[in-house]
This record gives C-alpha cells, structure tokens and sequence, in this order.
C-alpha cells in the first residue's frame, strides 16, 4: 500500500476517536489521509450528484439555506479568489474551472474578464449552467473530454482535489491543457488545519458521505505536483468566514451536506443552527487558527515547469 501523494509505503491504520468503528489510513511521512473509499474506488454517480446539488432538488427552507450560505459565506470567497487569481495571470486570460458546480464561480471569473470553460459531470448542473448563465460548460469528466493541447492559462480545481480516484492521471492531463507557464490552483481541505486533531471524524471534511476520498496535507499536495511538471508558488488560507464555518458545522456533525440535502429535516435545522448561532465563536476560532498560519481549506498555486 502506496501514499497516493507522496508514494511512501508508511500508511497505517488510524481508529476513530468519537466514533470507534471507523477506520482511516494515514501516511506517516507527508501525513495525508485516506479513507478506505478510496482503496475500493467507490466513484460519486451523476445520480447522486444530481440529487445533491441540483437547484431543482431544494426548494422552500432548503433553498433559503442554499441562499444564504452563498450570500454570506460562498459569494464572498469566490470574488476573493477571483482577484488572488488576477494577480497571477493576465486579464482576459483563458480558464477551465473543473467541477464547476452551479456556476456561480465561474460566473466571478467572466465578470472579472477572464475567458473562462468549466466541466461537469453533472448533466443537470450543465443545463442550468449553459441555460440560466449563458457559460460555456463541458459535460462529462476531464479525462474523458478531449480539450484541445495548451490551451489554457489556469486550469482550477477548486473542492475538486480531495473527490479525485486518480489525482495524478488528472495533474498529468491538466499539465497538458496549460500553455508553458501556465497555473493550475487548487482550493483543497488540508490536514495541517488545527481542526483535523481536534474534531477528528467529526471535522466536516471527514464526514461520512463527503464523496472524499483524501484528505491531503500540504506536503503531500507539494510532492505529486512537483512529479508532474509543477512548481509551488504559493500558499494562501482560505478566508476568515469560510474558517468559522466548517468549525461551525463541525460542531454539529448533523448539519454535514448529505444529509442536509436529503429529505432530513432535522438536518437541515441542525446546519442553520451552526451557521448562525455558532458564527461568533467561530469567527474568533478563525482568527486564532489564522494567527497560528493555518486554515481547513487552502488554495495552491501551483506553476507548470
């Protein structure tokens, strides 16, 4: 058994503290953590994807949730990175958000003159995307799309890393879509984060159904990078709000997004609750963990050699 990142062969078991029955695999060399999903390649379907994260699928409360959590929590991050990714590449620069999702993001870019493509595995996300957004959307995977060669100036995988079965067949086919010097950056969950030891199992990026895969270690994200034709560039912590929120969630582990956006009720309170009444002691948590130099999500900026 190989780390997926760093190829050491030091991975042992790792028992859940909260929830004992649970078992994880960590690499004791770059500390990145595997779940065993991972080992029996247990894919997210469209299906599921589609049932999750359709607009169509929430209405009432669950919608109102959806517009709040982007109105104060994602919107925000998106123009923050909008302009961290201006300062490394010129405006009106060509992009392929990977796993674009519902758009929005993507939107971000095109408003800040970028010339931006994403891709979608979900078909029902491509059609509000292309319908609604008027943005250009692949449908399907990156490795089965057939993009044209160094075309791109950044390609972004953002929430994208960490759901990957074979991260490095995908960094090998992003190298390939970059023109020379061009940027893949990445928005990933990491195990430096002062929240992985402390929650453990019940951090909101382990939760059961993420559809994770890893979770990687900074170290770890540096190695298969730097395999595969990529220099690091840099480092930059998520922000402040978006710190506070997976604490928040955290807290209660109910409020994770599988079971949010099924038919739990119960859930769906549970994650209101930690939004809201758990944001202030969240916020200085944030800080803290800030101060120490650390955050749970971090983007990489990661240049082709």
């Amino acid at each position: 058994m190989q780390c997926l990142l760093c190829g050491s062969e030091k991975i042992l078991p790792e028992k859940g503290r909260w929830e004992k029955e649970r078992t994880f695999f960590l690499c004791h060399d770059c500390d990145t953590l595997i779940f065993p999903s991972y080992f029996y390649r247990s894919k997210e379907t469209p299906y599921s994807l589609d049932r999750l994260w359709s607009r169509e699928s929430k209405t009432g409360l669950k919608k109102l949730t959806w517009y709040l959590e982007g109105k104060f929590f994602h919107f925000p991050r998106y123009k923050r990175d909008a302009h961290l990714v201006i300062k490394k590449i010129r405006a009106g620069g060509s992009l392929l958000d990977v796993g674009c999702g519902s758009g929005e993001r993507l939107a971000i870019f095109r408003e800040c003159g970028f010339n931006g493509e994403g891709t979608e595995i979900s078909l029902p996300l491509v059609t509000y995307v292309r319908e609604k957004l008027g943005l250009n959307v692949h449908y399907g995977s990156l490795e089965n799309l057939n993009l044209p060669m160094e075309k791109y100036d950044a390609v972004l995988l953002f929430s994208v890393f960490e759901h990957l079965s074979t991260p490095e067949e995908t960094l090998r086919i992003v190298h390939t879509l970059l023109k020379p010097g061009g940027w893949v950056i990445m928005y990933i969950p990491v195990t430096d984060s002062l929240q992985y030891p402390w929650f453990r199992e019940r951090w909101t990026h382990m939760e059961k159904n993420s559809g994770h895969f890893f979770i990687p270690s900074q170290a770890g994200v540096e190695s298969i990078l730097q395999r595969n034709g990529f220099r690091i560039r840099e480092w930059q912590r998520c922000c402040l709000r978006a710190t506070a929120g997976s604490f928040a969630i955290s807290l209660l582990s109910k409020s994770s997004y599988r079971e949010v956006w099924s038919e739990n009720w119960q859930g769906l309170i549970w994650r209101i609750c930690g939004i809201f009444f758990l944001l202030f002691p969240g916020m200085l948590f944030a800080l803290f963990e800030h101060l120490y130099g650390t955050s749970p999500e971090m983007l990489c900026f990661a240049q082709k050699k």
